[in-house]
């Protein structure tokens, strides 16, 4: 008799053996790990992408998903989810961003609804850049200027005062009332050098704009300037459409208003001698410019030319000028201010 009775403990051993070893295998993970090498302190590594697959004979339901350490990341993936039927599957990304100088050697820890989990071992190193963004200042006041106008440039400049290379990646303004003049990125800043940056300021309101310009490194953490502006009443006529227009979509309707500031009502515009519209965009005295769809895309600079991509992807430059008439007559079509007197 206990000779019997041991067997069947044995076996209802085994059987919750064998119901655990099923649980586990209910997904799959591809790759079955993930290398993310070293990464900045401070800095966040690229993601990297895991696939899940439903490898069961049913549905399973993902309750949660974490990580058995700190410094690592969900880029995107959602849990709760549902793998309704074998072979469905779901993604998850994933992202290393250390904080100290050391190893990450963890898990993604995936949970099911019946508290089985998948374990997906990731590895990773932290480590300490010897080079260091030091700016020239962290705020920057353009003070007034006119609506429509244009303000002096000023000058932010960036030092790399470690022992190590510093490489720029990005760079970006907001609102779009401030403008960094154009530099090649990436951008690389050997110890001891330094790059100079310079920025303008075009209001087109009456109003403060308060903006950051945001820098963005490969080996250390990012860092900003405030900027600060405000804009005034013309006393002149000016334009207040932003010099870069909005970019046009190939096959979509497109249009775009100018607007003035100042001057004596009502204002018209049209285009100069000598200056055409390129094909296909149409424009009123009201300052209105149009484009069917159908027709190709256009990226326009109000003050200085248009770039029009062709087919075959070649470029064709269009100078237009921004001029200010003493007579209000019968112009219909883009980019020259006019005002009676």
């Amino acid at each position: 008799m206990n000779r019997v009775l041991t067997y069947i403990a044995l076996g209802l051993v085994l059987c919750a053996g064998l119901l655990a070893t099923a649980h586990a295998a209910e997904i799959s993970s591809t790759p079955s790990s993930l290398s993310f090498g070293n990464v900045y302190i401070g800095k966040a590594s690229g993601s990297k992408v895991l696939t899940i697959t439903n490898i069961s004979t049913g549905t399973v339901i993902i309750n949660s998903v974490g990580f058995s350490c700190a410094g690592y990341g969900i880029a995107s993936g959602v849990a709760p989810t549902s793998l309704f039927k074998p072979g469905d599957i779901t993604h998850y990304s994933v992202f290393l961003q250390p904080t100290v100088a050391q190893s990450y050697n963890c898990n993604f820890v995936i949970t099911l609804s019946d508290n089985s989990t998948l374990n997906v071992p990731l590895t990773g190193t932290g480590v300490q850049s010897n080079a260091v963004s030091s700016l020239s200042t962290t705020s920057v006041n353009f003070g007034s200027i006119t609506q429509g106008a244009t303000s002096a440039t000023q000058s932010v400049t960036i030092t790399n005062t470690g022992t190590a290379k510093l490489t720029l990646n990005a760079i970006s303004v907001v609102p779009v009332n401030y403008v960094v003049a154009p530099v090649t990125l990436p951008a690389s800043i050997s110890a001891g050098s330094s790059l100079t940056l310079s920025l303008t300021y075009s209001p087109t309101k009456v109003q403060t704009d308060n903006g950051v310009l945001d820098l963005t490194y490969n080996e250390v953490k990012d860092n900003a300037v405030n900027l600060t502006g405000s804009g005034t009443t013309p006393t002149a006529i000016s334009v207040t459409t932003l010099a870069l227009l909005p970019q046009a979509t190939t096959n979509s309707a497109w249009q775009v208003q100018l607007t003035s500031a100042g001057g004596k009502a009502p204002v018209n515009w049209g285009i100069s001698t000598g200056s055409v519209l390129p094909k296909g965009l149409k424009g009123n005295k009201s300052g209105l410019i149009t484009r069917h769809s159908g027709l190709l895309g256009c990226r326009w600079h109000l003050y200085l030319q248009p770039l029009c991509q062709g087919r075959e992807g070649s470029h064709r430059e269009q100078n237009l000028h921004l001029e200010r008439l003493r007579t209000a007559r019968h112009l219909q079509l883009q980019q020259h201010l006019m005002e009676r007197p």
